[in-house]
């Protein structure tokens, strides 16, 4: 069976097909992402009609190519823009229209989803480690079964926080005083998960183009993305654009992200990152491939 998963979120939609054999053994077929911003400029009426139209372009793109990979199964969940968006209805009716019967999804269950992503491939995972899922709209922190969503991501910081370094880190320690000490007692590992750490690991390597399979179990150290952010601060997007590794689309929300990684591991009193390029989407795959609880994480 041929089944692809889309994970729609408020700075990119990624997506992963694969054939899955009798045996639950599968294969990849395709990944990749497109970068709308569906939650870009969204307020208290919801999403912003360019976003919305945006969006659904980026995914009737993203279905054209996996039908013509002969996939014929898809799923597909939204998480923040969409939890968030009182207007979403038009969005999931255009979606409907491309074949896509999307679930918004709670952030405890997103959470859960990147646990399984992780698991899949970790299965040795201590269960004292603590996952952390930096998107755009929102970051999801995972320990032991413990799982907690805050709307804390890239996108939203950038356009709440402004654009200095300073203020979104700021910003970013305001917003984690509500978290648990259950999430950040007793450290002993971080995995970095969402685009902000995959493209800080891409810009430590220079990969271009990107790999998932080289910067997954990349160590950050938290002083080089310090050293990082205090060298980007002052270039504009296009300056940032010609750092190998740095896609142009995140040349804007990179320090946003990075900002939000670091007052992370500040608050856990963590002096590194281990990078995941799984999540969402493999935790879907998971799902349907096993149908099973894969334990703790």
């Amino acid at each position: 069976m041929r089944s692809a998963y889309l994970d729609i979120g408020s700075n990119s939609i990624r997506y992963l097909a694969a054939e899955t054999g009798r045996d639950g053994t599968f294969r990849i077929l395709d990944r990749g992402l497109e970068t709308p911003r569906l939650g870009a400029g969204a307020g208290k009426d919801g999403l912003e009609a360019a976003a919305r139209e945006r969006a659904l372009a980026a995914l009737a793109k993203i279905v054209g190519r996996l039908r013509s990979l002969g996939v014929d199964r898809f799923r597909a969940v939204g998480t923040e823009a969409l939890r968030r968006a009182p207007n979403r209805s038009s969005f999931l009716r255009g979606a409907a229209e491309l074949g896509l019967a999307v679930e918004v999804i709670s952030g405890a269950r997103e959470a859960t989803l990147v646990r399984r992503g992780v698991l899949a491939g970790n299965p040795d995972l201590s269960p004292r480690a603590l996952l952390v899922d930096i998107g755009g709209g929102s970051t999801e922190f995972i320990r032991g079964t413990g799982v907690l969503s805050l709307p804390l991501g890239c996108v939203a910081l950038l356009e709440t926080g402004g654009p200095a370094a300073a203020g979104a880190r700021r910003r970013s320690r305001e917003m984690l005083q509500v978290l648990p000490e259950e999430f950040t007692r007793d450290p002993v590992r971080l995995i970095g998960l969402g685009g902000t750490f995959t493209t800080l690991a891409a810009v430590k390597l220079g990969l271009e183009p990107y790999r998932g399979e080289a910067v997954d179990g990349l160590v950050l150290e938290k002083s080089w993305i310090e050293d990082f952010l205090a060298r980007i601060a002052p270039l504009t997007p296009p300056e940032r654009a010609a750092i190998a590794g740095l896609p142009a689309d995140r040349a804007d929300i990179i320090a946003a992200g990075s900002a939000i990684a670091l007052e992370v591991l500040e608050k856990g009193g963590y002096a590194e990152a281990t990078i995941s390029d799984r999540g969402i989407l493999f935790g879907l795959l998971d799902e349907d491939r096993t149908g099973s609880d894969p334990g703790h994480a």
